[in-house]
């Protein structure tokens, strides 16, 4: 069919002016805080990522600890909610190391938007109350306080296999 004006009409969408492309290019490639954040990016790119492992056959493997997952009303944490993107993976965990003082802890960025993955944020993504509230758990209280009247021969005794010795390593102690 031909026009009177003998041109053909295009139909144009948002990808195809420039205002749309920018938009487009700048949600699709990853932003940075600083310049080693990116260098992190970059070196991670080399890298292969190990997905985690799905949970669907530990009841078959570990009976007990399938029961105890049920027990306790865990099988939120046994199924992933989507396939992971590897770009935005690799750009959250780019973004989440912390290069300075300034930086807030468990913070990122993916894709220029903030993300927190603090412990309210993640037990509120998975719908997790937990009863303790934000009391610290032994080994933070115990890192905190420089692991001051930690029995290290309990330790030893407890986690190494028979023969087996527990090395301390923090910092210049030795």
């Amino acid at each position: 069919m031909a026009f009177a004006s003998g041109s053909k009409r295009i139909k144009t969408t948002t990808a195809h002016t420039k205002k749309g492309q920018a938009g487009k290019n700048k949600m699709s490639q990853p932003t940075f805080l600083s310049k080693k954040h990116q260098q992190n990016f970059e070196a991670s790119q080399n890298k292969r990522l190990l997905m985690e492992r799905l949970v669907e056959e530990i009841p078959l493997e570990a009976p007990k600890f399938g029961a105890e997952v049920e027990r306790r009303h865990w099988s939120i944490l046994t199924t992933f909610p989507a396939p992971a993107n590897i770009a935005v993976v690799r750009d959250f965990y780019s973004n989440a190391r912390i290069y300075s003082d300034e930086a807030e802890p468990f913070m990122s960025y993916v894709r220029g938007r903030q993300v927190s993955f603090n412990a309210d944020a993640i037990n509120s993504f998975l719908n997790i109350h937990w009863p303790g509230g934000n009391i610290q758990c032994q080994y933070s209280q115990a890192f905190n306080n420089d692991f001051e009247g930690v029995d290290f021969q309990e330790v030893e005794r407890t986690l190494c296999l028979p023969r087996g010795h527990f090395h301390f390593k923090y910092g210049a102690k030795s």
